[in-house]
């Protein structure tokens, strides 16, 4: 059970790391979405909130991993400055 669920998170960090990525690598990805990935075999769903500083120059960007009814496996938060 402890290995599967070591498993379950490391897939998770993957999901989110991907969705990461390709929200920081393009302005134009910077939106609230959800989606689904696979890893493995298993399916993953992912919710990417995005919110503003007020002064503009900044965005926080949230990832939260969910599978087979657990949520929140895995959480990654970052920002990017914008220019």
């Amino acid at each position: 059970f402890v290995i599967a669920t070591l498993e379950q998170k490391t897939m998770a960090s993957f999901v989110a790391e991907n969705i990461f990525v390709q929200t920081f690598s393009f302005n134009d990805e910077l939106y609230y979405a959800t989606g689904t990935q696979s890893q493995r075999g298993l399916f993953y769903q992912w919710e990417k909130k995005v919110l503003f500083e007020q002064d503009g120059k900044s965005a926080q960007i949230n990832i939260a991993i969910s599978s087979n009814g657990i949520e929140d496996i895995y959480q990654l938060t970052s920002y990017k400055v914008l220019q």
